[in-house]
């Protein structure tokens, strides 16, 4: 029979902790990644309507 080193017990158990970390703070980063996304999303539209708005105004001049 296989015996199991005490590293290799320590290892496992490191693992089982960190997995369950990971596991246990995926709501958080969901939201996190939510939260972001939104921003981004807020960011690209404002500069989108403000790029439209710049084209706007130099195709005004430009008929004047």
């Amino acid at each position: 029979m296989k015996t199991v080193t005490t590293e290799g017990l320590a290892v496992s158990a490191w693992g089982l902790h960190i997995s369950s970390f990971l596991m246990a703070s995926i709501p958080y980063l969901q939201v996190l990644s939510l939260i972001l996304a939104i921003g981004v999303s807020i960011l690209t539209l404002r500069k989108l309507v403000k790029d439209s708005k710049a084209k706007k105004i130099s195709s005004d001049e430009k008929i004047d």
